[in-house]
């Protein structure tokens, strides 16, 4: 698990422990990951506005990335995110990164994928065309990879989602919360 994540959570031997271990393990759960630092980046979104790592100190910073297919999942995940942090965004102890992972999508296609990405100045989404947080962070394939760095610029959570899962996204939330301090 994650360092102080979980730390609450305490079971002993026995029958009601076991059965309670059972239970957690069918429950899908967010990965334990390494608390490696956010990546020095400098990317550009579907504007060409610059985004450089530097903007998200001292705030959790959230990543929310998909490649062709994990599109699909940040459509169904972003949103509900969003509303239920807005509170924290809007305090800004908490930012999002919008993350379209690309490397690997034909140099001559470069337009018609901007084009297919929201007009809306707010709706940015960083445009990866070599693949930097994949290679950080290893994102799985045809997922929405969402990632949470701390204020100090941690990674804490790390989890691979596809359809929107109410235990998932609890657990996600709870985690998400508790590291802003």
């Amino acid at each position: 698990m994650t360092p102080g994540l979980w730390r609450d959570a305490h079971v002993r031997p026995g029958g009601a422990g076991l059965l309670l271990i059972f239970l957690l393990l069918a429950i899908p759960v967010l990965a334990e990951v390494e608390p490696t630092p956010l990546i020095d980046f400098r990317i550009k979104d579907q504007f060409g506005k610059l985004h450089t790592s530097g903007s998200y100190r001292n705030s959790v910073a959230i990543v929310v990335s998909g490649d062709r297919k994990g599109n699909e999942y940040t459509k169904e995940w972003s949103p509900v995110l969003a509303d239920s942090l807005a509170a924290e965004v809007r305090r800004f102890r908490v930012r999002f990164i919008s993350h379209a992972h690309l490397k690997g999508a034909p140099f001559f296609m470069k337009g018609t994928i901007k084009g297919k990405l929201s007009n809306a100045p707010d709706d940015w989404v960083l445009m990866d065309w070599s693949g930097e947080f994949n290679q950080a962070y290893e994102f799985k394939e045809d997922h929405c990879n969402i990632v949470v760095f701390d204020q100090d610029g941690l990674r804490r959570i790390q989890v691979a989602v596809q359809q929107f899962d109410q235990k998932i996204f609890t657990r996600l939330l709870t985690g998400i919360r508790r590291l802003d301090r």
